[in-house]
């Protein structure tokens, strides 16, 4: 995966909460510009591959809901729809990853959940290519999980956004599963199978409405309760799947019903529109992009980016 600072970008950043509110958005580097979708439905399509631990249409129907828990609130009319499975597999806004042509070009921008069963290291020849620095991005070469970037192998899943510099508003967002190191399941139906550590045992659904916050905009919550919180506090934890008051205040907070997104930043007066930018190989980031990393779901052994 390319890193961020191999553009000279920072690390998405949550705004500090307020004394009313303990839900947070997701803000650019550049005087905390917060985050939003232009279009209220945003789609997003699920790897056709799967993952091995579970039926395609179990995964199907819990990656479903984990997006449903944003979708149908009075106070907005934001919404997520399901547009079926795709073969995409690259992860991030294909006009940045460039610098493997053959994932690239004439790529679509499909808002993606792909689940990774491979760690990198066990499948990326050596001596590759994708390795370099000026590359970067081996998982999506190679369909598998960066465990060179995850050392701890505490990483349950992150979500990669992409946004207007100056604007906030997102052009892209994607979603990747270590399915490498976790067996995902639907736990409030059945259990991981015998011999799988607890530990290396998740909720597909409680993962999924957690990225699906990162995916519209939110940052995390201070609210133990909370969706959005940072942290599993149980093992096999499935209480993220209902969003908490605070969640629905953070959505409406972004996308209240009827009215224009709310912004936290002034545009500048001169932005610089999507269709004028671009990067190639190893370059720094063009003028009006910025990738974004949200923090995510932590947890002692677990945790979502």
């Amino acid at each position: 995966m390319r890193r961020l600072a191999s553009f000279g970008i920072v690390l998405g950043l949550a705004m500090a909460p307020s004394r009313v509110r303990a839900f947070t958005r997701t803000a650019s580097g550049d005087g905390g510009t917060c985050l939003f979708w232009g279009p209220r439905t945003v789609h997003y399509r699920l790897n056709a591959t799967g993952v091995s631990s579970m039926s395609f249409g179990a995964l199907q129907a819990a990656v479903d809901r984990g997006f449903a828990a944003w979708t149908g609130w009075r106070c907005s009319d934001f919404t997520y729809v399901d547009d079926g499975t795709t073969r995409e597999t690259q992860v991030g806004y294909n006009r940045v990853l460039v610098s493997q042509p053959a994932l690239a070009l004439d790529a679509t921008n499909t808002h993606l959940v792909v689940f990774r069963e491979r760690p990198c290291s066990e499948v990326v020849p050596a001596g590759d290519d994708c390795q370099a620095l000026a590359n970067d991005d081996c998982d999506n070469k190679y369909d598998c999980w960066d465990d060179s970037a995850d050392l701890s192998g505490d990483t349950l899943a992150y979500t990669l956004v992409t946004s207007e510099r100056s604007s906030g508003r997102i052009v892209d967002a994607d979603v990747a599963f270590d399915a490498s190191d976790f067996q995902f399941k639907d736990l409030a139906s059945g259990a991981c199978d015998d011999g799988v550590d607890p530990a290396s045992c998740a909720d597909v659904q409680n993962a999924m409405a957690h990225e699906a916050g990162h995916f519209l905009g939110l940052g995390h919550s201070t609210d133990r309760h909370a969706t959005m919180f940072g942290q599993v506090l149980t093992a096999g934890e499935v209480s993220k799947r209902n969003l908490a008051r605070d969640d629905v205040n953070g959505l409406c907070a972004i996308y209240p019903a009827g009215l224009p997104p709310v912004r936290c930043a002034p545009v500048p007066e001169r932005d610089v529109e999507a269709e004028g930018c671009g990067c190639g190989a190893g370059s720094a980031a063009a003028p009006g992009w910025v990738l974004l990393l949200p923090l995510g779901l932590l947890a002692k052994r677990r945790r979502l980016q």
